[in-house]
């Protein structure tokens, strides 16, 4: 041993090797799993980040330039683990911003509808559908009743408007039956139709008919919403029937329900008629008949007695 050689420190001689934490597989290590961890949880990540940036510039005696190649890494890696991981969504380009359209607005390029009011509801669908419009329909009455048979069905409105989840325009079909009449709005009643149930038909009260023909009456009638079949005719004398076909100029001799009382659904009205020629003047329930043989004298050309 050489006397002039300095004496050991006590404790044993001093070693130069850093800890394992701060050497520079730690450092090189923390960087991938910035990544790794982006795939599961970009708040995990981020801590790992700064984890990785402070080992880097603190733990292994890097020069400069590799520490901010390092750097560099761990913040292209965060993002690129949390797509591949879904947690990021890249979006396409949606162009300039004035070019945004909302959400279920119609292509710019889509033609107008059209139009297929007074057609066949079958047929206004099919030439929609080839036309590149998805279609819908309805009753355009107040009775939401289903369509079957679209081809007994016209068309009376119809309303722009997509009617299913792709992006094709579509056309929502109003029709009535071919042997109704369309309703001034969609979704009111159809003119002539009778009252729904529970409801009062749209005229409140009964007019006055009397004095009026028959065919005046009826449409007076139907216009308040009474359909034209629960009107009846009846003769005013019991000698001269109401005839079969022809009687539209009869004259209205009384009515019921009487004037002024309610028209409730489903409201049937009763008329009592007389030829023109007859009147609703004469006395008693039967006309003059002076030669018996059971036609009123008005029909053969003569009057009563009475100068009726």
């Amino acid at each position: 041993m050489n006397p002039n050689s300095p004496e050991p420190p006590p404790g044993g001689p001093t070693s130069s090797t850093p800890p394992r934490w701060r050497t520079t597989g730690v450092a090189v290590g923390l960087v991938p799993l910035v990544a790794v961890a982006g795939v599961w949880s970009v708040p995990i990540a981020l801590l790992l980040l700064v984890a990785a940036l402070a080992a880097v510039w603190s733990l292994p005696p890097w020069r400069r330039s590799a520490r901010f190649g390092a750097s560099l890494a761990a913040l292209v890696l965060l993002p690129a683990g949390a797509v591949l991981g879904g947690r990021l969504v890249v979006l396409p380009d949606a162009g300039p911003a004035g070019d945004a359209k909302p959400e279920g607005a119609p292509a710019a390029s889509a033609a107008p509808a059209p139009d297929y009011v007074w057609r066949p509801l079958d047929s206004a669908e099919s030439a929609a559908t080839v036309a590149g419009f998805d279609t819908a329909h309805h009753d355009a009455s107040d009775r939401d009743r289903v369509i079957v048979a679209p081809e007994d069905w016209t068309v009376c409105f119809q309303t722009p408007g997509r009617t299913g989840t792709d992006a094709r325009p579509g056309l929502d079909f109003a029709a009535v039956r071919h042997d109704e009449e369309c309703p001034r709005h969609d979704g009111l009643p159809v003119p002539g139709s009778p009252p729904r149930a529970g409801q009062q038909a749209s005229g409140a009260t009964m007019p006055d008919l009397t004095g009026g023909t028959w065919s005046a009456a009826v449409t007076t009638l139907t216009g308040l919403g009474i359909a034209r079949d629960a009107v009846t005719a009846a003769p005013r004398y019991a000698n001269d029937p109401v005839p079969a076909a022809e009687f539209d100029t009869w004259r209205v001799c009384g009515q019921s329900p009487a004037r002024g009382a309610a028209v409730a659904a489903p409201a049937a009205v009763k008329l009592t008629l007389a030829a023109p020629a007859a009147g609703c003047g004469a006395r008693g329930d039967r006309l003059p008949d002076r030669d018996g043989d059971g036609r009123p004298d008005y029909q053969e050309g003569t009057l009563g007695d009475d100068g009726e």
